[in-house]
């Protein structure tokens, strides 16, 4: 029969019992029921607190809880050391269900409430895993799914103030990934290989390995460059406008490994082909192709757009880029205007005169500083026909004939228009040196003769009656005189009409005039 109760006064086992109620009982299964709680006094020795095999300095068979000096220790073992684990269960409205185990290889796993999805696994090589069922045994932590921030709380990945990568997150303020030491960069990589890098001083560089060779004015954002090879790629930098230069900046690797820049885009917007921006004025934005040619215009007041060559404005003046002439087109207010100016030095004023201009009317001067031709303007001017009266105006600066207008074809000079100081000259070419084989001319009152003057009207002017001759009838006497061909058509069948010039019929007239003349004499002299 079992022992059902222990009394008080077993001192000489060892057991103490200071109640009258029954303390423990052995059940016939050689369980034991204890009542209350278990409390162990004394000194803190090896000896086990509770076991159900032995102890030893290497193994456990068997389930021990001891405690050893300040330790107390909870072991779980099998004879051999190889096969041991260790589970915690809890018993619920379900079943009971694992939640707790240590394999016998070191692998420790924490549960689901359904016992067997993972979730948390720490292996011998102390990789974690977080919500997956085996650990990557490539890194020290694995996680499926996101890590979120605790409410007030501060996350840091990393050994905080010394080395490695940081991630602090913290509610209402900013969340950080970044690197802890001093000179750290951030990098990131695919297949091994580095595409952006964020450097110690905050320069950011996409697919551009400049991490040992940083050119002038680098920093900000650069995308695409590689300085260890001579390969020719190209660099745009979004420069974070400190140091010298600030703006958006596009280089290539011409110069085998050394950035040289093509083209940037300055912090006030100016951009430069070829060459650095030069100090336009605050009202300017320009852009400067090569170290002469210029595009600009202006942000506030007049409405400018100008095209510029070895000149920049400053706000107050035109400026020369070189020790040159220079020379500019611009629009304004509907206009067209073009310019130029006299060499000066490298960074002197420039005079700018007006050589050109179409106004918004569309007349057009020339050399006239926008004025029509007068008897104290020269220049050329042609009217757009504004109120009907198109035409064409020249002046010229003095009274002693002056030629307003030149006609050359690749003979050269054919004819000019002139000027005396009261008198236009319709001027053709005559110069003997320009012709052979001259003789009289004869036959001049018979072919006179054959002339028909006529009295008509033409056809768009109805009502005024001229003298004249028609084309054709003319073109078989003085075939010189006449344009064209009589009924000629263009290609869509339009009319192609003839055209006359009388002055050519002079020498005609002149040569009857002297036939008759003899003729005359004659007679008197008979």
């Amino acid at each position: 029969m079992a022992l059902t109760k222990v009394s008080r006064g077993l001192l000489s086992t060892g057991i103490v019992d200071n109640s009258n109620a029954t303390a423990i009982t052995l059940n016939a299964d050689e369980s034991a029921t204890f009542a209350g709680a278990i409390s162990v006094t004394g000194t803190a020795t090896a000896t086990s607190l509770l076991t159900t095999g032995a102890i030893a300095s290497t193994a456990v068979d068997g389930t021990v809880l001891d405690r050893s000096g300040n330790t107390s220790r909870f072991v779980a073992g099998r004879s051999g050391g190889n096969y041991a684990g260790l589970e915690m269960h809890v018993a619920g409205a379900s079943g009971v269900t694992k939640r707790f185990s240590i394999d016998y290889d070191s692998t420790t796993k924490l549960f689901a409430p359904n016992g067997t999805s993972e979730h948390l696994v720490v292996t011998s090589a102390g990789s974690v895993g977080i919500g997956v069922s085996t650990a990557y045994t490539g890194g020290k932590l694995s996680v499926n799914g996101g890590i979120v921030q605790p409410s007030g709380a501060q996350n840091v990945i990393g050994v905080y103030g010394t080395s490695g990568l940081q991630v602090i997150g913290v509610t209402g303020g900013d969340n950080v990934i970044g690197t802890m030491g001093a000179n750290e960069p951030l990098v990131l990589r695919t297949g091994s290989v580095e595409r952006m890098r964020i450097d110690q001083n905050g320069w950011v560089n996409v697919n551009a390995n400049i991490a040992t060779d940083n050119p002038a004015d680098s920093a900000g954002l650069h995308f695409g460059w590689n300085y260890s090879n001579a390969e020719g790629e190209s660099l745009i930098v979004f420069n974070k406008g400190g140091g010298s230069v600030g703006g958006l900046l596009f280089s290539d690797n011409s110069a085998n490994g050394t950035p040289a820049e093509r083209m940037r885009i300055d912090s006030s917007g100016r951009v430069g082909i070829g060459v650095t921006p030069p100090a336009w004025g605050s009202t300017v934005v320009g852009l400067d192709v090569g170290s002469a040619g210029s595009f600009w215009g202006t942000k506030t007041g007049a409405t400018l757009v100008a095209m510029s060559d070895n000149s920049y404005f400053n706000g107050s003046a035109y400026i020369a880029r070189n020790t040159a002439a220079g020379s500019k087109y611009y629009q304004n207010a509907g206009g067209h205007y073009w310019d130029n100016a006299a060499s000066v030095s490298a960074g002197a004023s420039q005079t700018n005169v007006e050589r050109m201009r179409i106004d918004s009317g569309g007349d057009v001067f020339i050399a006239s500083a926008g004025v029509y031709p007068s008897a104290s303007q020269t220049g050329f001017a042609y009217r757009g026909g504004a109120g009907g009266n198109g035409f064409i105006a020249t002046g010229v600066g003095g009274t002693n004939g002056l030629t307003h207008h030149a006609f050359y074809n690749p003979n050269g000079v054919c004819g000019q228009i002139y000027t005396t100081g009261s008198g236009t000259v319709y001027v053709t070419s005559s110069d003997y040196r320009l012709k052979e084989n001259v003789v009289g001319i004869t036959g001049a009152t018979q072919r006179l003769l054959q002339l028909k003057p006529s009295r008509f009207n033409f056809i768009a002017d109805a009502n005024i009656t001229v003298d004249g001759f028609l084309a054709h009838e003319v073109q078989d006497v003085v075939p010189e005189a006449i344009i064209g061909t009589k009924d000629a058509v263009d290609a869509d069948g339009n009319p192609d009409y003839q055209g006359i010039d009388q002055s050519k019929l002079v020498p005609l007239l002149v040569a009857t005039i002297q036939e008759l003349e003899a003729r005359l004499t004659a007679l008197e002299n008979n």
